[in-house]
């Protein structure tokens, strides 16, 4: 059976009153639950929480071996657990009560209202934040959960984390396109005619007209705003860039086809070069900031072609509004998200043209500060997580900071939740894709510092050709041999954790040495 119910929260977990209260909603699924039987909890993400439970597919799966209940917990201020319903102020003054720590606090304590007495193991699940809230939970409260499945969790995407850096998202974007011919290339080279032609109002009216956009740019500020808008299709045609038709990253909006990175860099897969001379009858383009050569339309047309994968994924745009998401959903669950980026989601993302397929656009910390306080009225705690959860040791983060991280506070994710100290963290499995764009952010093979301990351990498992937490869907016939033994690989970790789990006080079974 499933059902949809709703759990009382307090609206501030982490001050002493006033008390404010409001409905957390959860789904309860007890198909297959059997009497002792474990719950396996989802910590829920920056969307509404109905998506993960039509999405996460290998959860009913390891429901059904052993005889667990599910629950998918939906995070406050997303879906339909808003606090103060009808009230139309995006802005403050409630938003300051949207963070990751209060929604961990939320999870614990629904976990603690639900289970069924102490003995009752709970394993966490999620998926891309999920996974990092997934991670934190076992981190946090790990006299809560018995462990957690963390697929895609880029839980290193914090300032000073990892010397992988802000490229690492643009670039991993890059070799996904690179898969395809001469994609990457085509694209990278796409943008200079791009950023010419926003510099006049004639070449901007030829840009509407090759993107298919519904109006021209007024400025060229405005033509900068449509490159990013190109440039997110791109990031996330790669983290859903499954091997079978999926609406999940078009929160339903649309179905994305099999391998959409694919289908998006199709006109584009051949060499697209200038030509040795202008176009017959036309102008250099140096010299014509409105004219648009023929190799140059092309690279245009692409790009929109690219585009429409994503943000016409429903097949009924005529036109695009740059700026759009693929649904009035997405744009929604954005909201939110922007203002947690803006807080403790502090995530340097950079591109330079070389290592990627974009523009040179180094991570400004000043300007996105600006943003932030002019959008939201909030400034960044830099050091969140590494204060919460721990994570390098101020000298080893200092000594991998690159160029763009030279200014910040970069220890709040080491400190709130692990970080990169991951010793001290125990039953936890890492998934991440080769394809998927958050996958060098995460944990992966060979990273130092992991718990090595044959039981307690933390597992990384890394899968080829997979894009953003595939290892979590459904199971499907084209699944490839490796996701498939992932799969069977983390439901024996689960699994020795449930045989393992005691509460405080009480002798686990030998089933977990044993395993």
């Amino acid at each position: 059976m499933k059902s949809t119910l709703a759990f009382l929260i307090s609206l501030s977990r982490l001050e002493i009153g006033p008390f404010f209260f409001c409905c957390e909603r959860y789904f309860w699924c007890d198909e297959h639950w059997s009497l002792g039987g474990p719950m396996l909890f989802y910590c829920g993400n920056e969307a509404d929480v109905a998506l993960y439970v039509n999405a996460t597919g290998a959860m009913y799966t390891a429901a059904r071996e052993l005889g667990a209940v599910l629950v998918f917990a939906e995070h406050r201020f997303y879906g339909q657990s808003q606090p103060f319903a009808g009230n139309d102020d995006k802005e403050r003054p409630h938003r300051e009560h949207l963070s990751a720590a209060q929604a961990l606090s939320d999870y614990a304590r629904l976990i603690e209202a639900l289970r069924a007495g102490a003995s009752q193991a709970v394993v966490a699940y999620g998926g891309s934040y999920g996974g990092m809230l997934a991670t934190w939970l076992r981190a946090k409260y790990p006299h809560v959960v018995a462990g957690a499945v963390a697929g895609s969790a880029p839980v290193l995407a914090f300032t000073g984390q990892h010397a992988r850096g802000a490229l690492a998202f643009a670039a991993r974007v890059t070799d996904t396109a690179a898969r395809y011919g001469a994609c990457a290339d085509n694209v990278r080279r796409a943008w200079a005619p791009l950023f010419r032609l926003g510099g006049s109002d004639g070449g901007r009216a030829a840009l509407a007209r090759h993107l298919r956009l519904c109006t021209a740019p007024d400025s060229a500020a405005a033509v900068d705003d449509v490159a990013l808008w190109l440039q997110d299709a791109w990031g996330t045609l790669a983290m859903g860039n499954y091997p079978w038709p999926s609406a999940y990253m078009t929160n339903g909006g649309g179905v994305l086809p099999a391998w959409p990175m694919q289908c998006a860099c199709a006109p584009l897969s051949d060499p697209i070069l200038p030509a040795a001379t202008p176009d017959a009858g036309g102008d250099d383009t140096t010299s014509n900031s409105a004219h648009v050569q023929d190799w140059e339309a092309q690279l245009l047309e692409g790009l929109a072609h690219a585009a429409g994968v994503l943000y016409n994924a429903t097949g009924t745009v005529p036109c695009f509004d740059a700026g759009a998401g693929p649904n009035p959903e997405t744009d929604a669950d954005l909201t939110g998200w922007g203002y947690q980026a803006c807080t403790e989601m502090w995530v340097p993302c950079a591109t330079d043209g070389v290592t990627d397929m974009f523009w040179d656009a180094p991570w400004d910390d000043e300007r996105e500060r600006a943003k932030c306080a002019d959008q939201y009225g909030v400034a960044p705690w830099w050091d969140w997580a590494a204060i919460e959860f721990g994570g390098k040791c101020c000298l080893m983060a200092a000594a991998a900071a690159d160029r763009y991280y030279a200014a910040l506070w970069w220890d709040w994710a080491a400190i709130e939740v692990g970080g990169k100290r991951l010793k001290s963290l125990s039953n936890v499995v890492f998934t991440n894709g080769d394809m998927d764009p958050w996958g060098p952010l995460g944990v992966l093979p060979g990273d130092p510092g992991i718990n090595e301990d044959s039981v307690t351990r933390c597992q990384t498992i890394l899968l080829p050709d997979a894009a953003h937490h595939l290892d979590l869907m459904w199971p499907q016939p084209s699944d490839s041999a490796a996701v498939t033994g992932a799969r069977a690989q983390t439901l024996r970790k689960v699994t020795q954790w449930v045989m393992g789990w005691a509460p405080e006080g009480e002798s686990p079974t030998s089933a977990a040495e044993a395993a």
